[in-house]
Order: structure tokens, then sequence, then C-alpha cells
């Protein structure tokens, strides 16, 4: 027979109060320190605190459209937190033009160089995966063609899928490579970069 003690039930209690105080304390002083130094930092508000001690700008000169991706690669991040830093970039691709791109603090060192070398490898894939449509062709049967969807070929050019494409219209491919073939107890395993 198991007897419990009246004193057991109110210690607990009185030790989960204990702790809620003790995380409210310091999460008090840990937001007090936070307030003291965002004032004396003299910024106006909290938004350019957190731009100025957590990320870093640097300006993107495209002149074409590029991915985002390219972008992220480069910054060494993915292509989500490069979007939620950057809320004006709108869709997949970056538009002609200079841009002034933040980036996590950190990501800058060597950020140049690297989108240099990617967005030169990327145009220089651009020129190879380029098709140029012809006579009867129409999005799905160039899909299947490739071997790609058909949502990712209509992303890829930006094309609207209510208008019909033209013979001599050009259309960027990007068909998958196998990389690697593998047999398993299941089945065959192929890989796609």
């Amino acid at each position: 027979m198991d007897i419990k003690s009246p004193w057991s039930e109110e210690l607990s209690q009185f030790q989960f109060q204990l702790l809620a105080i003790k995380f409210l304390v310091i999460g008090t002083v840990l937001h007090i320190k936070f307030k003291l130094n965002f004032f004396k930092s003299g910024i106006s508000n909290i938004q350019d605190y957190m731009r100025r001690n957590f990320f870093i700008k640097v300006q993107i000169d495209c002149f074409q459209d590029v991915p985002v991706r390219i972008v992220a690669r480069a910054a060494r991040t993915h292509f989500k937190v490069i979007k939620n830093l950057n809320p004006k970039i709108i869709g997949h691709y970056l538009p002609t033009g200079s841009h002034d791109i933040l980036l996590p603090k950190g990501a800058s060192v060597g950020f140049q160089a690297r989108y240099r070398q990617l967005l030169k490898r990327f145009l220089a894939a651009m020129e190879k995966r380029i098709y140029v449509v012809e006579k009867g062709d129409n999005l799905t049967l160039i899909a299947e063609k490739f071997n790609v969807p058909l949502t990712a070929l209509i992303m890829w050019n930006r094309v609207d899928p209510n208008r019909p494409i033209q013979p001599g219209d050009r259309l960027f491919i990007y068909p998958n490579r196998i990389r690697e073939k593998s047999q398993t107890s299941i089945g065959t395993v192929v890989e796609f970069d």
C-alpha cells in the first residue's frame, strides 16, 4: 500500500513555483540588459539594432536575372535565410540591377569571390541548357522530353501557362543528371543532382 504524504504534493508545487520565479527573474534581467545595450547604441528601432549587430549589408550587381540560391550558396547559408533577411526580394530571382542584400554576420568574408565564381559557373551552364521551341512543341511535351516537372519548367522560364509558346522561343532546361545508380534489396536507387 502506497501512502502519500500531503507534504510531497505541496513540496512539488513549491518547487515548481520557485522554478517559475527563477525563469521570470532571469528573463527580466536579460531583457533589461538587452534594452540598456539597445538604448546605449543610439539606434531608434529594434529592427535596426538587430540588423547592425547580427547581419551585414553587401552590394550585388546583377547583369541579368540571378537565382537567389546562388546568393545563398555564396553566403554559405540557405535560400530561406536570404529570403527572410531580405523581404524585398520577390520570387526566386534577383532582377537585373544593383542590390543591397543582408547576409548573416560572418557570411560576407569571401562572399564576393564565391558569388562571382558561382555566377560564372551558372552562366556557363545556362548556355548549355537552352532549348529552342520547335513547331508542335508545348510545355508538357518539352517537360516530358527532358524528364523535368512541368511546374519547374514554368518557374525557370517565368512562362504564363495560359499563353502558348511559339516556335523560336528559348527556354531554359535543367535536366536531372543521374549521379549514382545502385541496387538495393528494395530495387534500384537513383540519386539526382
